[in-house]
């Protein structure tokens, strides 16, 4: 992570999920870790003086600080199917789909004291997410996750709230596209032990330390149908012998 000359803050950018996974740890007060869009975790941090002796050792919880995007495409198996994918990958070389984010942030600092994030630089128009090694989880009807790390940010902005992060998916069958201009309408069908999110609610932020798993079905017809589930990434305790803490 690249500090400022301050060391106030770190700075993350968006990339694959095995190069971009930026971790944030502080002590903890409590378990149920809720992340304020205004403070981070500052209602959970412990705060005070704690006395350390050689075998005890201040419990640091290390958290992911990026939204891991997860994208899977199905089709139907009628005659209103998508390829999904073209060639054989041997006299004909492979045509895959591709999936793309578009008006997204890039960039984010993180404050070092709190694990706030906030979205920096301009807008992207659209990056692309990592397509699977292994394409095909069912032959034809259904790809495993492309894949894409995220700093965390509101799904949609401006004052009048009209600049959303979208998505498109342009398939390698005469090159169909299908868009969706506005993410932050999908409602998850499952939010694991997520703080942040609730079933009753559609996802208008990606969060810190949350994988976000969007299940698009598309065919000749459209698009019809879109899900979406979501997971908190596991927390990982550290000890730290040498440190103490001050209000």
């Amino acid at each position: 992570n690249t500090a400022n000359s301050n060391k106030t803050y770190f700075n993350m950018s968006n990339g694959t999920q095995t190069a971009k996974d930026y971790h944030w740890g502080a002590p903890m007060k409590d378990v149920a870790f809720k992340y304020d869009v205004d403070k981070g975790y500052t209602d959970h941090l412990y705060k005070g003086i704690m006395a350390i002796n050689d075998d005890q050792a201040i419990k640091i919880t290390e958290l992911h600080m990026m939204s891991n995007i997860n994208v899977i495409l199905t089709t139907s198996t009628g005659s209103d199917a998508v390829q999904l994918r073209t060639g054989d990958g041997t006299t004909t070389p492979y045509q895959c789909a591709t999936v793309q984010l578009t008006r997204l942030y890039s960039n984010a600092q993180v404050d070092m004291g709190i694990g706030l994030v906030t979205p920096s630089g301009t807008l992207a128009d659209s990056e692309t997410m990592t397509a699977p090694t292994d394409y095909y989880k069912t032959n034809g009807t259904e790809t495993n996750p492309f894949t894409w790390a995220v700093v965390p940010q509101p799904l949609y902005r401006g004052d009048q709230q009209t600049d959303y992060v979208g998505i498109t998916i342009t398939t390698p069958d005469n090159n169909q596209y299908y868009v969706i201009k506005d993410l932050s309408t999908i409602i998850p069908t499952s939010v694991g032990s997520s703080q942040n999110q609730t079933t009753s609610e559609a996802i208008t932020r990606w969060y810190p330390n949350h994988q976000y798993t969007y299940t698009f079905k598309i065919t000749k017809k459209g698009i019809e149908n879109i899900t979406c589930t979501l997971a908190d990434w596991s927390v990982v305790e550290a000890g730290n012998k040498d440190i103490n803490l001050e209000d």
